[in-house]
């Protein structure tokens, strides 16, 4: 005759069995204490973002848009937009590209056409001082129809706003400062349009050689430096 403990035993023995299989089944699932993070998903830091900006620049069809996502993306070296078309690049509020080496350009813009660059924060991550031949914020060369639009540029560079050989060059609704050789530097351009700005505390103003159809209106310009008279002003550059 069968006890209830021979009875209940063997459904006991079962159980346990069966848990040991889950637990079993769960561990082999999964890698350490987290989550494994989803293949492709960019990793981010405290200082800089793992988005590929100047990849996504490079892989946008002409004629497109490049939406560059929040966060403070420190490079080596800086974008470069080069024999393109009709690229509007456009920064989601907050996003900074910031350049580590201070001879390079944050931005440059060469034999292109309708380039717009917008909500930027530019900068280098280290600045210096005073002018050094060092890179430029914004670099434009042999292209025509370039908007700059409500950006930072910031004066880690030697000219905020550097264009040559270009024409219908717009910079509206920017703040430019800070910069410790010139705001502008315009060479051989034509159609250049300066609205709705702030351009304060730069070594100099502008220089500009050989330039047709300057357009300026409805900006504030204060307290800019002489640069060439030995009174830079309060140009001194600082981390954006």
């Amino acid at each position: 005759m069968k006890t209830a403990t021979n009875l209940v035993l063997p459904n006991l023995g079962r159980l346990a069995l069966l848990i040991v299989g889950i637990v079993a089944l769960v561990c082999t699932s999964c890698h350490g204490p987290h989550k494994a993070t989803q293949a492709g998903k960019p990793a981010t830091t405290a200082v800089t973002q793992a988005v590929d900006v100047q990849r996504l620049i490079d892989e946008a069809e002409d004629n497109g848009l490049v939406q560059v996502p929040t966060g403070r993306y420190v490079l080596p070296k800086g974008l470069t937009v080069t024999n393109r078309k009709g690229l509007r690049i456009v920064f989601k509020k907050g996003a900074a590209i910031l350049v580590d080496d201070v001879t390079q350009n944050v931005v440059s813009i060469i034999d292109s056409e309708h380039i717009s660059i917008e909500n930027a924060k530019l900068g280098h991550l280290t600045p210096l001082a005073e002018y050094e031949c060092h890179g430029n914020v914004v670099d434009v060369r042999d292209s025509t129809n370039v908007r700059i639009q409500s950006c930072d540029i910031n004066g880690c560079g030697a000219v905020g706003v550097f264009a040559r050989g270009s024409s219908g060059i717009v910079v509206e609704g920017s703040h430019v400062h800070r910069n410790t050789f010139n705001a502008f530097y315009l060479h051989g351009c034509r159609g250049v349009r300066i609205e709705r700005n702030v351009v304060e505390h730069n070594a100099n103003f502008m220089q500009a050689y050989e330039v047709d159809d300057l357009q300026m209106s409805h900006n504030v310009i204060r307290d800019n430096g002489g640069y060439w008279d030995g009174s830079e002003g309060s140009s001194k550059s600082r981390t954006p």
